[in-house]
């Protein structure tokens, strides 16, 4: 799976629920700034002891979290 890039962070919250429930594992939300317009990134995540980076600083969505 891609990392998906949304302009709402409802969108991108839905996006990394679904994601996270069709992987069974935690997805990450990443907002960032691309072409002076703030984005959401949805990024599936390593397990916590393995994060460094950008996957410390995201907020994470489990799959138990309701949409």
């Amino acid at each position: 799976m891609s990392i998906s890039v949304h302009s709402a962070w409802k969108a991108a919250h839905a996006a990394a629920v679904e994601r996270a429930r069709l992987l069974n594992r935690e997805t990450g939300i990443e907002k960032a700034i691309e072409f002076g317009k703030t984005v959401y990134r949805v990024h599936h995540l390593p397990l916590p002891q393995n994060r460094q980076g950008f996957e410390l600083r995201c907020e994470v969505v489990r799959p138990s979290d309701p949409l």
